[in-house]
């Protein structure tokens, strides 16, 4: 006890408890926020908050009594705000928001719907800082006389606070991988360091943009000089000279094909395809931040998709080298592109002629009577897309992608009974994938009818994952895989399917290597007739490489016995450093041609050394 009776704590001033108070509570809402993720944090991070915390805090302690309070919510809610973006956007893409998702914010109205059915009950206790500091505000805020923290204090406060969130990002070494994601980064150092750090990032990348360095372009050519040729494909040119047509499908997962609910078949149509064509079983998605507009990239561009952000955004006026150039060489005369959505959605109006597409037809070029959700629904789109195909001089290449299969999966008509899943994400993206199922169905019975699809190389494949392991319903459908197996879920929501049919169903049949989707591009190359000469993809033809591992975005990779999880997780052997040093030195190289534009200048030097 202080002389005179007094204890130590009546000395401190209110407006300090206060800000331990609210520093606390923002502590944590933070860890919470992860929580409400689906990700553990690790310990630290209830340091970094705290620290984050004061260093936003502080200074409103120095106000008058009055006024702290709607201070504290004034700077509150924005963190608040961004949190719980950042649960919605996990729940969604199973990654964290950046700085450059900030330029997609314009299609947020798009998928309202979607963001809604992610919301849980749980969410709300997120806020709980909000009724409670208004109800201090309102019993004893504006009455009361305690007196501000001194402004030098307060200062004080903020820098140590500040000084914290610094000395982890310098010191902590798991952050200095070269190969992690955002999660690791927001588990390790919370969620205010990380879009710390992410902003740090994106401002780099914008300088390095403005920059250029003779010694990268150097090293990425000779990264492709020191690659080994692969062999000749047994296959090349078995369709050489037919039309390409490609049919990227929403959110189609591998598991969905061949699927049965109680006897029922969730996906009639694509199993015959699946009889008729290549089927590539074992094929995952890369995509990054971009989800459908990165599976375009990968499987047009065969290069991978930026740390954060989209290529089609933040690179639209890059010089690219893709499937639909290297097919106008090769004596295609048309490449189009057809989607049935507005055509600024991902940038595709910008972005689809550097990717060298003579024309895409968006929604404003079809009937739009049928609509669903983002756009004109499959069934039309496809049967309206048939006879646009049909008006197109052969030898021809077109880009489709459908929408209807889209989160939240309640705008296709109920067309499927899903069973004991009726109710559940499973049951609803069922019925979703069903009404899909059979928009392709009748599309390819048509190109089938027309003679098209004997002259012609169909290509089918699921573009991103639709469903996250925490999806209801999802346990009970692969009840045998134990909810610890991280590796086995890992695998389960990634995987989507590759078919490519080939005329009078030529070479059919199951090919189970692990694959990527930037190995899309070659093997259709590949297999008609086309060498892909200083185009500089990533991807390896499946047919002529059948083995070989696959990056993610993330900096994660697997290959057909190993997976490597960027967090530094190894499952199927006692260490994957070779696996993870691939990957981290192959995302390297690509967006290093993305991020410094190389392409023209990597060409160039092709041209220059190959002079006499």
């Amino acid at each position: 006890m202080a002389a005179g009776g007094e204890r130590w704590w009546a000395r401190v001033p209110g407006s300090f408890w206060l800000l331990a108070a609210v520093a606390a509570l923002t502590t944590g809402k933070l860890h919470v926020a992860l929580r409400l993720a689906g990700l553990e944090p690790y310990a630290w991070p209830h340091l970094v908050n705290g620290g984050a915390a004061l260093a936003l805090f502080a200074w409103a302690a120095c106000v008058s009594a009055s006024r702290q309070i709607p201070l504290y919510l004034l700077l509150g809610l924005p963190l608040t705000a961004v949190a719980y973006a950042d649960v919605l956007y996990f729940r969604q893409f199973g990654d964290l928001l950046s700085a450059a998702t900030v330029r997609f914010a314009g299609q947020a109205g798009s998928v309202v719907g979607a963001a809604a059915a992610l919301v849980r009950p749980a969410d709300l206790w997120l806020w709980i800082d909000v009724p409670l500091l208004l109800l201090l505000w309102a019993t004893v805020g504006r009455r009361v006389r305690w007196r501000p923290v001194p402004a030098r204090r307060a200062a004080a406060l903020s820098v140590a606070g500040a000084g914290v969130v610094c000395a982890f990002i310098a010191l902590d070494p798991g952050l200095e991988r070269l190969y992690h994601g955002h999660t690791m980064m927001a588990r390790r150092a919370g969620l205010v360091a990380y879009h710390a750090m992410d902003l740090g990032s994106y401002f780099t990348r914008l300088s390095r943009r403005l920059s250029s360095s003779e010694a990268e372009t150097r090293e990425v050519r000779d990264w492709f000089a020191a690659r080994p040729a692969p062999p000749a494909a047994p296959t090349f040119g078995v369709a050489a000279g037919r039309n390409l047509v490609v049919l990227q499908v929403e959110s189609l997962h591998a598991f969905a094909v061949g699927l049965t609910i109680d006897g029922r078949e969730v996906t009639p149509h694509l199993n015959r395809l699946r009889r008729e064509s290549l089927y590539f079983s074992n094929l995952y998605t890369q995509i990054g931040q971009g989800v459908t507009a990165d599976a375009d990239l990968l499987v047009n561009c065969s290069l991978y998709p930026s740390a954060t952000g989209a290529v089609y955004y933040d690179y639209a006026e890059n010089a690219y080298r893709c499937l639909p150039t290297l097919l106008r060489e090769n004596g295609y005369r048309a490449s189009h592109a057809f989607q049935g959505i507005r055509p600024d959605y991902w940038n595709y109006a910008a972005m689809y002629p550097r990717v060298g597409f003579d024309r895409f037809h968006s929604e404003q070029d079809y009937d739009r009577s049928d609509e669903i959700f983002l756009g004109v629904s499959d069934a039309s789109f496809l049967r309206q897309s048939v006879g646009k195909l049909a008006a197109l001089p052969e030898p021809f290449h077109a880009f489709l992608v459908t929408l209807t299969s889209h989160t939240p999966y309640e705008h296709a008509p109920k067309v499927f009974d899903a069973g004991p899943y009726e109710g559940t994400d499973v049951g609803r993206y069922l019925n979703a994938v069903h009404y899909t199922d059979g928009a392709i169905g009748e599309f390819i019975e048509n190109l089938r009818g027309s003679g098209s699809l004997d002259r012609s190389v169909l290509a089918v494949y699921g573009d991103h994952m639709g469903l996250w392991h925490e999806a209801t319903g999802l346990r009970e459908l692969f009840a045998e895989v134990p909810p610890s197996d991280e590796a086995g879920w890992w695998r389960i929501v990634r995987r989507v399917p590759l078919f490519v049919r080939l005329p009078g169903a030529q070479l059919a049949g199951e090919r189970t290597e692990a694959a990527g989707q930037v190995d899309v591009a070659p093997t259709l190359a590949g297999l008609l007739g086309v060498r892909p000469a200083d185009a500089f993809l990533m991807g390896r033809d499946l047919l002529a490489e059948p083995r070989g591992p696959v990056a993610f975005a993330d900096g994660s990779a697997l290959d057909d016995g190993r997976l490597w999880v960027a967090e530094g997780r190894c499952y199927g052997a006692a260490r994957c450093d070779d696996l993870a040093a691939w990957a981290a030195e192959r995302l390297r190289v690509s967006r290093t041609i993305v991020e410094r534009d190389l392409v023209g200048r990597l060409r160039e030097g092709d041209r220059v050394a190959a002079r006499p």
